[in-house]
């Protein structure tokens, strides 16, 4: 696979005139003074180990569960030794298909540490999505979840592969509209199909062998190897995979988690779904990044669980998508909730008007919200607004770019505009992604020559800096 050869992290800002628009056109450029990191998703938890071993990395509300910062690397360090015994190498890709769940962190970290490419898989996703997914990724394992809510992922795998029901002859699956997959693993109880294994075989499948093996991988692995393939939203004909890699993904959340001021003293509760690129990088890598307790508050959104869960842990940190944080405000069960705690926080993924960003920051208390922006393509965020920057800025915009990022709005010519006018807003940097998995043609229309991510919003630039996006391109704004 060709990678983009446009990629640059050479930025021409000066540190105190970084993320302003330069000679009154639409173009900034990051601050450069804190330097990008050459580092891995396994570096990234390594380091929060190493800085905070015993202390809390994670509660899970559904089970009751808390894991410390050992306890995260333990359990990834015997799913990945688990999946070499499966044979998966440095490269393979594995198909994430669950909810928010111990087993979810467990499996995503144990692939990253032997190298293995991470498929995060839309738990909602029907046959169409899967299969188009899976054979685009060319996963050769899927762990999944046994039911999304009320519907049986069992059986819509088995529609697509019946030959799960038969005991492979080699101990490898092969089904005629997945030809690369090749072991199927099912988290929870529950009747197990011939051609696939629980997770807690998965566990105790490994031996000394394996396990030995598992921390000289981790220090193999390349910043610049794909770590995950990240699917975009959209009909199954249309959903495309970005290849992003360790490096990006973890300077991307290295830098979420300094505008949001989130340290190691704050319990940060990530209600977005992991799989989605909101919950990934600004969440859960984020929160590993600061070394900040996270606290999972079910394994979809749920309102009253979150808010049982801000309240019963204490959190200072809330993550949510614009939509979750409306449905808080207007649950019944947020006035009895002592939400005096919560300090701060994220939100992207949607609209968020002036009046209901006001509106949640004082009655959820969120003095320090922020506003992201990104993409699957940007691994993820753009741009983001600070906590410390003036409530009004962060209510009326997005926030200004990122560091080591560059940002430009164009016109349908692809010139420049002034500060203040639409046009399409444009990124490049550390953070684009290599490519579209298999796709080299849709890479080609949305990676220009000069390696420009094209983003397909509409945007405008302030004289400040801060960024307004006003619709999709093609599409007239309402």
């Amino acid at each position: 696979m060709t990678t983009n050869p446009f990629r640059s992290d050479w930025l021409r800002a000066e540190t105190d005139t970084a993320g302003r628009p330069q000679r009154g056109l639409s173009y900034v450029a990051g601050a450069t003074d804190v330097p990008l990191r050459f580092i891995t998703l396994p570096g990234l938890l390594d380091e929060a180990v190493e800085r905070h071993g015993g202390h809390e990395a994670a509660y899970f509300a559904a089970t009751g569960r808390r894991w410390s910062w050992y306890d995260l690397r333990s359990r990834a360090d015997e799913v990945a030794a688990g999946l070499l015994a499966l044979g998966l190498k440095r490269g393979d890709r594995m198909g994430l298909w669950a909810s928010t769940s111990e087993e979810w962190l467990g499996t995503f970290f144990g692939a990253t540490r032997v190298g293995a490419i991470v498929v995060p898989l839309n738990p909602a996703w029907g046959a169409a999505e899967l299969e188009h997914a899976l054979n685009v990724a060319g996963c050769r394992v899927l762990v999944l979840s046994r039911y999304a809510g009320n519907r049986d992922n069992v059986a819509t795998l088995r529609d697509l592969a019946p030959e799960i029901d038969r005991t492979p002859t080699d101990g490898k699956l092969r089904a005629e509209r997945l030809p690369r997959l090749r072991h199927v693993v099912l988290l929870g109880e529950g009747a197990t199909p011939a051609g696939a294994m629980t997770f807690q075989a998965l566990r105790r499948l490994a031996g000394p062998a394996q396990t030995s093996r598992v921390s000289g991988m981790s220090a193999a692995v390349d910043p610049d190897d794909v770590a995950v393939i990240q699917f975009t939203s959209g009909p199954a004909d249309r959903s495309r995979g970005a290849a992003l890699t360790h490096r990006s993904l973890a300077n991307n959340a290295t830098f979420a988690a300094a505008c949001m001021k989130l340290s190691a003293d704050d319990r940060f509760c990530v209600a977005g779904a992991l799989h989605h690129w909101f919950g990934l990088g600004p969440g859960l890598l984020a929160g590993v990044a600061a070394g900040a307790t996270m606290v999972f508050p079910a394994p979809g959104f749920d309102a009253a669980k979150t808010l049982a869960a801000i309240g019963s842990q204490r959190c200072t940190m809330l993550h949510a998508a614009p939509s979750m944080l409306t449905t808080l405000l207007d649950h019944p069960s947020r006035r009895s909730t002592d939400l005096t705690h919560l300090r701060g926080g994220i939100a992207a993924g949607g609209p968020l008007t002036p009046e209901a960003f006001r509106r949640i920051t004082g009655e959820l208390h969120l003095p320090e919200l922020v506003i992201g922006y990104g993409k699957s393509e940007s691994s993820p965020l753009a741009f983001q607004s600070s906590a410390g920057d003036p409530a009004s800025r962060r209510a009326e915009a997005i926030g200004r770019v990122l560091p080591h990022v560059e940002a430009k709005v164009v016109d349908e010519a692809g010139r420049i505009v002034r500060v203040g006018e639409r046009g399409e807003l444009r990124v490049r940097g550390y953070l684009t992604m290599n490519f579209y998995w298999k796709d080299l043609d849709a890479t080609r229309s949305v990676i220009d020559p000069a390696g420009w991510l094209r983003t397909g919003d509409l945007a405008t630039l302030e004289p400040d800096g801060y960024l307004r996006i006003v619709g999709r391109v093609g599409v007239t704004a309402a």
